[in-house]
């Protein structure tokens, strides 16, 4: 029996718990923080009230990509309010079973912001999703030295500013949500018996509420989402339009290799690839996240950087393997050089490039030629040699591009595929005559050295 009772009351409390729990999340959804859990009774709020900031972030890959480079700015201020603005509260919140309606002031004093809501392409990372995942920040806004004047409903204007630069230089796309919230902040004497307090501490606040509209707030449209906001998100209405965030497109893109008819190339070459993204609109402070083989390398690679060494742009991919750029801004024109090494031998190359919709071969987006020269210079190669052009990028070229401040969350793959189809019958093949030299040089140095000997002791 004793048992019985005590799980009924640990279902009981458990009951409670997840209402209370339910009711947190409507108030923060709905963005009002302190309303009554019982009739005519408030409770103190902090006086650093917190709003969010979101920005919707779109990948394939639905997973966690590099997040832009990206900082905004608020201000608050008390703001003029039409006379007769009201705001009316529920009747189920008093115990009289009465709405009550009380006018709206215009705000008082200089509530400040903390700092600004900013993301880091070197520290943050961003959910994605195909249809975009929303990633949240605080808006901080501390009013603990507003010195009130009476009990009421204070109202303030927030704006939003980006701190400097533009949408473009992040690749950051607007959204068409107003810059502008406001802000109703519901004050009480924090000690009894006095009716004008003369410092900040002598204020109490109990509640606050975020809204789109500097209108009055009553029964009829208090709970809408025509109304009321967490802060600068989406998911609100203004009238017939859906309120939206901030937005960041991106894209991929997986480069791999395969060496068909020629065991020797597969097994001991190192195919160079050479990866361009080119944005004039975006600064080249994004995050581009690219692995091969379970290792980092180069993100963002600017065509003007000149000459590349193998810690800019290039890494080399053997028979079989593949490098992933994942989270590309779009807008951004990606060129992809492949390089054919493998000097003297005659490989018919081919490129296909795929898409999460559509598969094509010989597509307007893909493109053949030599790169650069800027872009061409092998570090640390004989380029002096005939058997190594100092331009070696003669391959393939795969050049693409999305269009900007659209959702195109594709996966695009380039495939290129080396098949050796002959090999001159001289009996040597040139890919082995570096050896051969070499191998000539040395046994040449040992004679020289050996015959040097023999005439000293001579």
């Amino acid at each position: 029996m004793k048992n019985k009772t005590m799980k009924r009351i640990g279902t009981i409390i458990l009951t409670v718990a997840m209402i209370m729990s339910f009711g947190a999340s409507a108030f923060a959804s709905t963005g009002e923080q302190g309303a009554f859990t019982a009739p005519d009774s408030p409770v103190s709020q902090a006086k650093v009230l917190e709003l969010q900031k979101e920005i919707k972030a779109y990948n394939f890959d639905e997973k966690e990509i590099g997040a832009p480079t990206i900082s905004y700015s608020y201000t608050v201020a008390p703001v003029e309010v039409a006379e007769g603005t009201v705001v009316t509260d529920a009747a189920s919140m008093h115990e009289s079973g009465s709405s009550v309606t009380v006018p709206v002031k215009k705000g008082l004093g200089n509530p400040t912001v903390i700092g600004n809501v900013a993301w880091d392409a070197e520290v943050d990372k961003l959910d994605a999703a195909k249809d975009g995942a929303s990633n949240y920040k605080n808006i901080k806004i501390d009013f603990s030295s507003v010195v009130f004047e009476g009990a009421g409903i204070y109202r303030y204007i927030i704006s939003e500013a980006l701190t400097e630069g533009t949408y473009k230089d992040s690749a950051v796309t607007e959204g068409n949500g107003l810059h502008t919230r406001y802000i109703d902040v519901y004050v009480r004497p924090a000690v009894e018996g006095f009716d004008k307090g003369e410092t900040a501490a002598e204020w109490d606040i109990y509640g606050y509420t975020c809204f789109y509209n500097n209108e009055s707030i009553t029964d009829a449209n208090k709970t809408t989402v025509a109304v009321k906001t967490t802060g600068f998100v989406s998911g609100t209405t203004v009238g017939e339009d859906e309120i939206s965030a901030d937005n960041y497109y991106t894209f991929n893109v997986t480069l791999s290799k395969t060496v068909v008819n020629d065991g020797y190339g597969a097994a001991n070459t190192e195919f160079p690839f050479t990866v361009l993204f080119t944005n004039d609109a975006v600064t080249k402070n994004v995050n581009i996240e690219g692995k091969i083989e379970n290792a980092a390398v180069t993100g963002w690679v600017d065509p003007a950087a000149g000459i590349l060494s193998d810690t800019n742009g290039v890494v080399n991919i053997k028979n079989g393997g593949q490098i992933k750029y994942i989270g590309i801004p779009n807008g951004t024109a990606v060129e992809a050089y492949e390089t054919n090494i493998a000097t003297g031998v005659t490989y018919q190359v081919t490129t296909e490039m795929t898409t999460s919709e559509v598969t094509t071969i010989e597509d307007a987006s893909v493109s053949w030629g030599e790169a650069p020269k800027a872009a061409a210079t092998q570090a640390g190669q004989m380029v002096e040699m005939e058997w190594v052009k100092a331009n070696a990028y003669e391959s393939t070229k795969a050049t693409f591009s999305t269009e900007a401040n659209k959702a195109d969350d594709n996966d695009y793959s380039i495939a290129i595929t080396n098949t050796l189809i002959t090999i001159s019958p001289t009996g040597v093949t040139l890919r082995v005559a570096p050896y051969i030299v070499m191998l000539a040089a040395g046994m040449f140095l040992v004679i020289f050295s050996r015959r040097r000997k023999a005439a000293c002791e001579d």
